[in-house]
């Protein structure tokens, strides 16, 4: 009987001894990759998938400190029948009447007895060390992740700072293509204005080709129209013309910002085209700041 006990509570300490080994190994693993984590400068995504692979490593040792701490568990049972079975011993040399052969018998067998008590005693003090000593790396490791989960916010927070300003940019590139496609709108009206009167001085020139006079005449209209397509490209008046063409009814003030003029210079010179019944100014009520024009 105390061989076969011998014999189990070595396996069970070599047992014990391989899973402290096997933590000690997975700890000193997991630090190599906590400094790896710390020294890598790389993306948002490969920063999170580091970050998870640690938490699960965390959760592996976790569960491999509860393992030892039941191997404690069972270690600090069989104390317990062994300290059972050496009082069991220590009341059958106190009680029993036997030869002396068989007293030195059990006092040898309670001397063993003994002895494995105090190794395991022994045993069960360092793992209860050994187990602190988890916790404690345990509990640094926690740190370490809460500390690189407050760097992955930093980092989401920083690219979240730059979509905003990415979309504050595209917001200004969109308004500037319209204002481009309203320009090429203009630009467009012009060339389409400027053919209309080409294609009129080219029938004035077929209608007059015989006669000189009218064909010097014709030649100072194209001087005069290549004044006015230089003057009309300049002024600012042509442009509110032109726009006024295109709606045919605008507020004054979409009108001013779309000419690119000043409302009260647009007013000033609206009043002169209504003076000569060429547009219609809509007021709103005494002192309307913003009235409807409409082309006639």
């Amino acid at each position: 009987m105390s061989e076969n006990n011998d014999v189990a509570q070595a396996i069970k300490i070599t047992e014990l001894e391989s899973k402290v080994k096997s933590l000690e190994q997975k700890n000193a693993d997991l630090l190599k990759e906590i400094e790896n984590l710390q020294s890598q400068q790389g993306g948002e995504t490969e920063h999170t998938l580091k970050l998870s692979e640690l938490e699960g490593k965390i959760k592996k040792l976790e569960t491999d400190l509860e393992e030892t701490n039941n191997s404690k568990q069972g270690l600090e049972e069989e104390v317990d029948r062994l300290n059972k079975e050496k009082e069991e011993f220590e009341t059958k040399v106190s009680e029993c009447d036997t030869s002396l052969g068989e007293k030195s018998k059990l006092e040898e067998e309670l001397t063993s007895v003994k002895t494995k008590l105090t190794e395991l005693e022994t045993l069960k003090e360092n793992n209860a060390n050994e187990i602190e000593s988890l916790k404690n790396e345990l509990l640094k490791k926690d740190e370490e992740v809460a500390s690189a989960k407050r760097e992955l916010e930093n980092m989401k927070n920083q690219h979240d700072e730059k979509e905003g300003e990415i979309k504050r940019v595209q917001d200004k590139i969109s308004e500037l293509e319209v204002q481009r496609s309203d320009f090429e709108t203009k630009i467009a009206k012009l060339e389409d204005d400027n053919t209309q009167l080409r294609n009129k001085v080219t029938d004035l020139e077929t209608q007059l080709a015989g006669s000189g006079d009218l064909k010097a005449k014709v030649e100072g209209m194209q001087e005069s129209l290549k004044r006015f397509e230089i003057m009309a490209s300049t002024d600012s008046n042509y442009a509110l013309i032109t726009t006024l063409e295109k709606y045919k009814v605008m507020e004054l003030k979409r009108l001013a910002m779309t000419a690119g003029v000043a409302t009260h210079t647009v007013l000033d010179y609206l009043k002169k085209l209504e003076a000569h019944g060429l547009v219609e100014i809509e007021t709103h009520g005494r002192d309307d700041p913003n009235p409807t024009i409409k082309l006639k």
